[in-house]
């Protein structure tokens, strides 16, 4: 397979969202409406989750991880372990943000703001260790 930077950022936020949603339903409590969706019939409510945070990944990459890689690859720095661990907090951030600010609730609690920023680093990883791949950029490479 060719190793190319487009695609990585083409399809890693892709595989961002499918590790978020992976993670929730793993750890997550089940919040899908019981009125009239149980079971598989819940499909329309994960669709519409998996696309929130499919767009949110794609937002996330092109406004904070693009220009993150250029600044990174204009200096010579733009390595593995540098991608991986800024992607930490940046997913992080990016999860919890959009929470607290649509909640804006004076009550909420700080530990689900730590699960979701858990669920966003490790999606944050993900993101950046599927465009490491594709892109090529490996441990050893420099």
């Amino acid at each position: 397979m060719r190793k190319s930077p487009k695609i990585g950022l083409i399809i890693a936020p892709l595989v961002g969202a499918f590790v978020y949603m992976l993670l929730g339903f793993i750890f997550g409590e089940d919040n899908t409406p019981k009125n009239d969706y149980t079971g598989l019939q819940a499909w329309p409510f994960y669709v519409m989750m998996y696309t929130a945070v499919a767009i949110l990944c794609y937002l996330v990459s092109i406004f904070i991880g693009m220009p993150l890689l250029s600044y990174l690859k204009r200096r010579g720095k733009l390595e593995f372990w540098k991608i991986i661990l800024i992607s930490i907090p940046i997913g992080a951030l990016s999860i919890t943000t959009p929470i607290y600010l649509l909640v804006r609730d004076e009550t909420i609690i700080f530990i689900p703001l730590l699960f979701f920023a858990a669920y966003g680093a490790v999606t944050g990883v993900a993101v950046s260790l599927t465009y490491c791949w594709l892109a090529g950029i490996t441990r050893h490479s420099s």
